[in-house]
C-alpha cells in the first residue's frame, strides 16, 4: 500500500483571548486560545494521544488538509493530503494506532508509528463515523453514509476491512423509505460503536434512532436506548457506559449499567431553563480526572432563533449540568473537546479555533 510521509513543524506563541459566551461555571480567565500557525485555516475534530502527550486535530490548510499535532508549544503536521477539506474523522485504537477517515479523497489512512508514516486501508467506501476494537485483535467501524447502514470489521488489527453486518439484513422493515422520501430509508446510516470483550453496541439513524446491542457476534440484537448515540464514554472500572444523543428535544444523555437490561435517560435539553433544543447534538465526550464531559453543538436551527449549546459535566454520570455555554442564531455550529496536556485541563475545538481550559 502507498505510504505517505510528511512532517513539518512550526513554533507558535500561546495567547489569551475571549470566547463569545453568555454564562459559565468555569472562570473565563482559565481559558487560553492557542494561536494557529499561518498555514492552518481551521481545526475540527480533536483527540488526545496518550503516547504523544499531545492533542491531534483534523486541520484545513486551504487548498489541502490533513492531521496536525499540538503539544502546547509546537504544531506538527502528521499527515498532508493534497485535496481541499470536506469532512474527516480521526480515531485512536487501544494500541495507540491512529486512523484518519477522509471524505476527500474517500480513503482511510492508518499510522502505527505515531503519525510518521501512513498507509491507506480503505478506499471509496465512505467515511467511518466510529471506529473501535475489542482489545483482542478485532476492530469495528460504522459508516457515515447517505443511505447505507453498514458496519465493517477487521480481524488483522485494522489493516484490511470488510462488511461485518448490514443493518437492513437484520432489520429489513427499516429499509422502507420514510415520509415523502424516495431515496432515504428509515434506518439509513450507523453512528457510534462500542466493542467490549462480550458485546458490540451500535447507534443507528436517521429516523430509526436506536442503540442496539449484540452479545453473540451479531446473530441477535436488542435495543437498549431509543436514540442512535453519536458519542460515548466507557468507564471500565465502574462498568458503565454513557451514551450521547444525536437528536435534540427528547434525548440527550443516557446512563447504561452493562449489567442491566437498558440505558436510562439522565439529561434532556428540555431540563434546562434556557433553550438547548437545537443545540443538544453531541459528537464529542471525554472523561478527565474522574469527571465526565460532553460537548453539544447546533444543527437545524431555524433562522434567527436563539439557541444555546456548550459543555456539560457530571461527577457520577447521572447528574449533569452545563458548565460553559454559548448563545447563537446560527443554523449549525461545531464544538469538540479532548483531554488536556496538563492535569485537569481540556482542549476545546470551537468553530475552527483551539483553546485550552483549566477545569480547576
Amino acid at each position: 500500500m502507498k505510504k505517505l510521509i510528511t512532517i513539518s513543524t512550526v513554533i507558535v506563541v500561546v495567547i489569551i483571548s475571549m470566547f463569545f459566551m453568555i454564562n459559565s461555571n468555569v472562570i473565563e480567565e482559565n481559558r487560553k486560545d492557542m494561536s494557529l500557525p499561518e498555514y492552518i485555516l481551521s481545526v475540527h475534530k480533536i483527540l488526545f494521544h496518550q503516547t504523544l502527550k499531545s492533542v491531534i486535530a483534523v486541520a484545513d490548510f486551504g487548498d489541502s488538509h490533513g492531521l496536525v499535532m499540538f503539544d502546547g508549544i509546537t504544531w506538527t503536521t502528521l499527515l498532508h493530503i493534497e485535496d481541499t477539506y470536506s469532512y474527516a474523522h480521526i480515531f485512536i485504537d487501544s494500541n495507540g494506532v491512529i486512523y484518519y477517515s477522509d471524505q476527500n479523497p474517500v480513503k482511510t489512512y492508518r499510522s502505527t508509528d505515531l503519525g510518521n508514516t501512513w498507509e491507506v486501508v480503505t478506499e471509496n467506501i465512505g467515511v467511518f463515523w466510529g471506529l473501535t476494537d475489542d482489545k483482542k485483535g478485532t476492530h469495528y467501524a460504522t459508516l457515515w453514509a447517505g443511505n447505507d447502514p453498514v458496519v465493517y470489521n477487521s480481524i488483522d488489527n485494522g489493516v484490511s476491512w470488510q462488511v461485518w453486518k448490514h443493518m437492513w439484513d437484520i432489520f429489513p422493515e427499516e429499509k422502507e423509505f420514510y415520509g415523502d422520501q424516495t431515496t432515504l430509508s428509515k434506518m439509513r446510516h450507523t453512528h457510534d460503536i462500542i466493542a467490549l470483550s462480550d458485546r458490540v453496541i451500535i447507534g443507528t439513524g436517521d429516523v430509526t434512532r436506536w442503540a442496539i446491542e449484540t452479545r453473540d457476534n451479531g446473530e441477535t440484537w436488542k435495543k437498549i436506548w431509543d436514540e442512535g448515540f453519536t458519542s460515548h464514554i466507557y468507564d471500565s472500572k465502574k462498568q458503565n457506559i454513557l451514551l450521547f444523543g444525536d437528536k435534540g428535544y427528547r434525548y440527550g444523555v443516557a446512563f447504561y449499567d452493562i449489567n442491566t437490561p437498558k440505558a436510562i435517560d439522565v439529561w434532556k435539553p428540555e431540563d434546562e431553563d434556557i433553550n438547548w433544543m437545537s443545540g443538544s447534538y453531541i459528537y464529542s465526550s471525554v472523561k478527565i480526572d474522574n469527571r465526565y464531559y460532553a460537548a453539544t453543538h447546533v444543527e437545524n436551527n431555524s433562522p434567527n432563533d436563539v439557541t444555546n449549546y456548550g459543555i456539560l459535566a457530571s461527577q457520577d454520570g447521572k447528574n449533569w449540568e452545563p458548565i460553559y455555554h454559548y448563545e447563537t442564531t446560527a443554523s449549525y455550529t461545531e464544538l469538540y473537546i479532548a483531554e488536556g496536556i496538563y492535569e485537569n485541563t481540556m482542549f476545546i475545538s470551537h468553530e475552527g479555533g483551539l483553546s485550552q481550559l483549566d477545569l480547576k
